[in-house]
């Protein structure tokens, strides 16, 4: 069974332009201890994103998570204290990444955790 992407309700208005992945019954979600970046807001999915099913160990439990690459924004000059400022755009990159069943977050010490994740759709 492939991992699929999720959309939700337009009317919620939050989750406007992410998707969350679930595989199976399972939705899956993001941690800092997952993902080599400052903050998980800087993640983006793309909608041809491709998943590999791999065993991890959580809490001494083994856990079925999902590995591969989403997309990260490349920050300069940016202050993330700062109400507003002005974009400085320096492109993407790649970066590997860990999903892990929902039900298992919370277990590896204080950081962010996402469901939703921006979609970045590429020029075609």
């Amino acid at each position: 069974m492939a991992a699929r992407l999720t959309v939700s309700h337009p009317l919620v208005e939050e989750n406007s332009n992410q998707v969350a992945v679930e595989k199976g019954p399972l939705v899956y979600c993001v941690e800092s201890n997952d993902a080599d970046i400052e903050t998980l807001d800087d993640l983006l999915i793309t909608p041809d994103t491709r998943f590999e099913e791999k065993s991890y160990e959580i809490a001494g439990r083994e856990i079925q998570v999902l590995e591969g690459e989403l997309y990260a924004h490349n920050r300069v000059d940016y202050d993330r204290d700062a109400l507003y400022q002005t974009l400085h755009y320096k492109g993407i990159h790649k970066l590997p990444v860990r999903l892990i069943p929902y039900f298992a977050w919370d277990n590896r010490g204080y950081g962010e955790m996402r469901i939703w994740l921006p979609v970045a759709y590429p020029v075609k």
